[in-house]
């Protein structure tokens, strides 16, 4: 059992608590309701608003693979970028409702025969996604696998 200058300290810092909790509570509601406002008001299209936050190559490079790709086709998707960065989220969004099979990222994809083993489900295309705005890239599957078997053959200095 706490001793009393401990419950007067528990009691006063929850007390602090709330009623720091109650002092922001106006204006975040405000500023919900101005970006909720914002939101309603806004005539922007999801192409423009695409092409204003990653810019215009990306805007471009989803507008193509999602013109080649019917909305029911599978693809299969790559991280080109750094492992962990986001850019294959972002892409698999854009593309949707396009399903994505994910083989893992490029710089593990070293090897045509082990890409081929890897690659479980028989979809023709290739979706490589990068971070930082680079804009994503469509292949071929066996232009993909070519291009992996090329890679290995070169080696690893040389890529």
């Amino acid at each position: 059992m706490r001793s009393l200058p401990g419950r007067v300290l528990d009691a006063a810092a929850i007390g602090l608590l709330v009623f720091f909790l109650l002092a922001g509570l106006p204006e975040a509601l405000r500023l919900a309701g101005d970006e909720i406002r914002q939101a309603i008001q806004t005539t922007e299209s999801l192409a423009a608003a695409r092409a204003r936050v990653y810019g215009e190559e990306y805007s471009r490079a989803i507008d193509g693979i999602r013109a080649a790709l019917p909305p029911g086709e599978g693809y299969l998707l790559v991280e080109g970028g750094r492992p962990g960065s986001g850019g294959v989220y972002w892409v698999r969004y854009d593309l949707a409702p396009r399903p994505a099979s994910y083989l893992g990222p490029l710089q593990d994809l070293t090897s045509g025969a082990r890409l081929r083993r890897r690659m479980s489900v028989n979809l023709r295309r290739v979706v490589v996604a990068f971070d930082g705005g680079e804009p994503p890239r469509l292949y071929d599957r066996y232009r993909f696998v070519e291009e992996i078997e090329r890679r290995s053959r070169k080696g690893p200095s040389d890529r």
